[in-house]
């Protein structure tokens, strides 16, 4: 389905152009960000093990920048900047994908999700406007698949981690 809804204070929101599938991958992620992340944020490797597979096969960009400054809007696919807003790059990338989709910032462009997430800005206590903290497109076959090798590698990061910590 596509539409939008304009709030009562005037907010225009758009709801998203996506297949049942993808909603209940959605709230897969929302579940993996508010729940398996909320105590350990930790064992995110994104540089190596199958992540890095995915990324190198899709000529895929997730580049963490140093502030919002650094998130700008683009036209290149399969590339997603994003600041650190959790404990590791992981965490954070999941964190923003959870916070486009909570905030309906997430639409189709034909096989590609655009994702935007932004923090609002306040000055004395009022709202006075938004920062963009992420911004990307990622084909629509690429970010499910990515997101569950992340956990993956993940588990197998923290259990060898357990490991070492046991035996030494």
């Amino acid at each position: 389905w596509k539409s939008e809804v304009t709030l009562p204070n005037g907010e225009t929101k758009r709801y998203l152009d996506l297949t049942p599938d993808e909603i209940l991958q959605f709230h897969k992620v929302i579940h993996i960000s508010e729940k398996d992340l909320k105590e350990n944020q930790g064992g995110f490797k994104m540089g190596e093990g199958r992540v890095k597979k995915i990324k190198a096969d899709n000529q895929l960009i997730l580049k963490k920048v140093k502030n919002s400054s650094g998130v700008v809007k683009h036209e290149e696919m399969n590339s997603f900047l994003f600041t650190r807003n959790r404990d590791s790059q992981g965490a954070s990338f999941i964190a923003h994908i959870r916070n486009a989709y909570s905030h309906s910032n997430i639409s189709v462009d034909g096989d590609y999700f655009l994702i935007e997430d932004y923090k609002d800005i306040y000055k004395k206590g009022k709202k006075v406007g938004e920062e963009l903290t992420a911004y990307g497109r990622i084909h629509r076959n690429l970010l499910f698949p990515l997101i569950d090798c992340m956990m993956e590698d993940r588990a197998e990061n923290l259990k060898l981690r357990n490991d070492y910590e046991v035996h030494n």
